[in-house]
């Protein structure tokens, strides 16, 4: 969580980023494991989503409302969702492969 912090600018932001984070993570980590059904690449979706939270910090109002806690459910789902695919795509490349 340090390096998503770093790129906060002020502490007010830093600090509301935090409550973020400890409030919708357990909830965007369950969202990936039902769609990736590994928790290593979960847990790896979650870090990406809160990448692009940090990159999107701004569009983000209130933390503890549906509105928010939406937003980082699409945002992780779709993540998990490309990353699922893109597996899928690896496996179905090995098994062409003479």
């Amino acid at each position: 969580m340090l390096i998503y912090l770093q790129m906060l600018d002020t502490p007010e932001e830093r600090a509301k980023f935090e409550t973020l984070y400890h409030a919708h993570r357990r909830t965007m980590l369950h969202i990936a494991m039902q769609i990736l059904k590994d928790h290593q690449l979960a847990e790896d979706a979650v870090q990406e989503a809160f990448l692009r939270l940090v990159k999107n910090f701004s569009k983000i109002g209130q933390i503890n409302c549906p509105r928010t806690r939406l937003f980082t459910v699409i945002i992780v789902r779709n993540i998990s969702l490309t990353m699922l695919a893109e597996r899928k795509k690896k496996l179905s490349l090995k098994v062409q492969t003479p």
